[in-house]
């Protein structure tokens, strides 16, 4: 069960592309991977509810 949630204003986020709809911005297919942004003071918790599999890069890069 969730216990947590975000909001997220993709339509107003820098791109290089100015057509991409939010989705496109949020997960762009030519990437082919899906982002997610923690809080540093989340960590923790993040750690403990995915496993590492299912991170397999974690960190500012």
């Amino acid at each position: 069960m969730a216990t947590a949630a975000a909001a997220l204003t993709c339509a107003t986020s820098w791109s290089d592309e100015p057509g991409m709809s939010p989705l496109e911005i949020w997960c762009n297919e030519s990437q082919e991977r899906y982002v997610l942004a923690v809080a540093p003071d989340q960590l923790p918790l993040f750690d403990e509810t995915v496993p590492p599999r299912a991170r397999p890069v974690r960190g500012n890069r």
